[in-house]
């Protein structure tokens, strides 16, 4: 599609090129209703640290995919925060809060994977929270 896009880019009334309207739009759009249905899944049966450790293979797992699909740079930027607002800031008060399974008591076991994770993924960039 890029290329196509880039081959008729001279032709009148292109509104939106072909990879943004067929592939980036639809592919943000049902990303975001498939993590949130995820995100509500996994937030009912894990606790924080097992969540935190399935998002971040997740991701990995969708970042793959997404250099396998030649998503531009900016799909990418796009999809990352998306991803990252929906599971993680969506829910930051339970990962953050909660004295059952969040941070407080993350602090208090010996998983300082899953507390360096979380930190990595809520100090993500801001455009997360704004890219909804």
């Amino acid at each position: 599609l890029q290329k196509l896009d880039s081959a008729s880019s001279s032709l009148p009334d292109r509104q939106e090129s072909l990879y943004e309207g067929c592939f980036a739009a639809p592919l943000l759009a049902c990303s975001s209703q498939y993590y949130e249905q995820a995100a509500a899944e996994m937030m009912a049966t894990m606790a924080t640290p097992q969540y935190v450790h399935a998002v971040q293979q997740m991701v990995d797992e969708e970042q793959k995919l997404m250099q396998q699909c030649q998503s531009t740079a900016d799909t990418m930027q796009q999809w990352e925060a998306r991803l990252v607002s929906i599971l993680i800031h969506a829910h930051r008060q339970r990962l953050l809060e909660d004295t059952q399974s969040g941070l407080p008591k993350m602090l208090r076991t010996p998983d300082a994977d899953a507390v360096a994770k979380l930190y990595q993924f809520m100090s993500a960039s801001p455009r997360a929270q704004t890219q909804m």
